[in-house]
């Protein structure tokens, strides 16, 4: 069995690829009025090769001594160590079995000019699937490299032009964010400049006019005279006009009436 894991490793590692080690426990150490080193692993899987960047601030650092411990022998250093070229660069290869890959390593980086770094990591990722990108070179055009996973953009300067970075994906930009991007009269509603209403209150109006449906229109003042609530279009009822009494009539009637009352 345990054989066959060796050999299963083996083939693991006949395909040659590039990785970044998981950091387990990163800790310096020494004066803390120093300033800190930044440290870069990457393992060549295939040759168990270690190259070690170290940098402060973006400059790299010149001179600063590689230590390599394996944690089953105590904190004793391997055989390997070495100091940082002009570049802050230095490789080293790690010497063991394939089972010698599978403990824990310690790096310790010194300069007299820094606080000493020690970080504890694994080869384990050596073992697992490889990385689809280490650096943007190993993604195809139009893609950049993040978090070993190739992704359209991180920032919008990695888009074309007219679009922006949202979410790893290069989208169409906005035509407005604020109103201030808006040219005079239009205001930003949804990333869209669309045009200001005329109004939105009567005050917005000229005297003589109210705000109706964002637009200004006329106030139409009712007639001075008149019962209210009569428009132009409205008429009264014609007057009823009363039916004369002839004169002659009425006496006739009268004297009609004396004699059938006799």
């Amino acid at each position: 069995m345990k054989s066959l894991i060796i050999v299963l490793l083996l083939i693991g590692l006949s395909t040659a690829f590039m990785v970044k080690p998981h950091y387990i426990e990163v800790q310096d150490t020494g004066n803390e009025n120093l300033p800190t080193m930044d440290i870069d692993i990457t393992i060549n899987c295939d040759s168990k090769e270690l190259t070690v960047e170290v940098s402060s601030e973006e400059d790299a650092v010149e001179n600063a001594w590689i230590y390599l411990f394996y944690t089953d022998y105590g904190y004793q250093a391997l055989p390997n160590s070495g100091q940082t070229d002009a570049n802050g660069r230095y490789t080293m290869e790690v010497a063991g079995s394939m089972e010698f890959l599978t403990a824990m390593f310690i790096l310790r980086v010194d300069n007299p000019a820094y606080q000493s770094r020690e970080i504890e990591f694994a080869y384990e990722k050596c073992f697992e699937e490889p990385p689809e990108c280490l650096v943007h070179a190993d993604c195809q055009v139009g893609y950049v490299c993040e978090n070993e996973e190739c992704v359209e953009c991180i920032v919008d300067n990695d888009c074309s032009a007219g679009y922006v970075c949202e979410n790893e994906e290069c989208v169409e930009e906005p035509e407005c964010i604020a109103n201030n991007d808006c040219p005079t009269g239009y205001t930003c509603e949804h990333e869209e400049c669309v045009e200001e209403p005329e109004c939105v209150t009567n005050s917005d109006c000229a005297q003589g006019y109210g705000c109706e449906n964002e637009e200004c229109v006329e106030i139409i003042a009712p007639p001075p005279h008149g019962p209210p609530n009569v428009t132009e279009n409205e008429t009264t009822a014609p007057p009823i006009e009363e039916t004369p009494i002839c004169p002659i009539a009425f006496v006739l009637f009268l004297l009609l009436v004396i004699k059938v009352e006799r």
